[in-house]
């Protein structure tokens, strides 16, 4: 007769356990901000659904939601609990980053007047839904050639734009020309100096 290692002969019951597959939790990149919904490029999978919203539009970071399809046999990697109390869900960050905005310049010759100027600087790359604009510094009174520099962005959909590293622009501003306007010309000689008055 047939006996165990332990000199038993009786019936042995054995436990074992099937772990759980491990699935790669997906990766993505961030997305620049274009004026229109966007979602995180996840391929798709079997193993697990995607939710993301629809209208995701602004720069901010929002939260995709995974979930996985059999979290009986499957888990994520990485998840540091015991088999039995796997979490089935994952919760990634996904971020819509701000646009850099292009600047037009506009009205950068001027002629002396006595007051201060400053060219027009326009977003030129900017989503007519955001209603954006610019504010600039620099304004100059006497002839000569200058930079302004914008300084900062308004508008309702702001944020969802910054300015590049160089927000200057160049103009210039021309002496102003005198007409000037004489008197008599004409002088009978009297051995004197003598010139017209302007």
């Amino acid at each position: 007769n047939l006996v165990w290692s332990d000199g038993e002969t009786a019936n042995k019951t054995f436990t074992w356990t099937i772990a759980k597959k491990a699935v790669d939790v997906p990766t993505f990149g961030s997305k620049t901000y274009n004026g229109a919904a966007q979602t995180a490029d996840i391929a798709a999978s079997s193993l697990y659904d995607i939710e993301q919203g629809s209208d995701w539009v602004d720069a901010d970071t929002y939260t995709v939601t995974l979930t996985l399809t059999d979290g009986d046999n499957y888990k994520w990697v990485g998840d540091p609990n015991p088999d039995g109390e796997t979490a089935t869900v994952k919760e990634l960050s996904f971020t819509i980053t701000p646009l850099e905005l292009t600047i037009g310049w506009s009205d950068t010759s001027f002629t002396y007047d006595g007051a201060a100027h400053q060219p027009a600087a326009t977003p030129t790359n900017a989503y007519d839904r955001d209603g954006i604009a610019l504010t600039g510094a620099g304004a100059q009174t006497n002839a000569g050639g200058y930079t302004a520099t914008v300084t900062q962005i308004t508008g309702a959909g702001k944020d969802n734009y910054t300015l590049p590293a160089d927000a200057t622009g160049e103009f210039t501003i021309s002496p102003r020309v005198i007409e000037v306007e004489w008197g008599t010309l004409t002088h009978t000689y009297d051995g004197k100096a003598w010139n017209p008055a302007a």
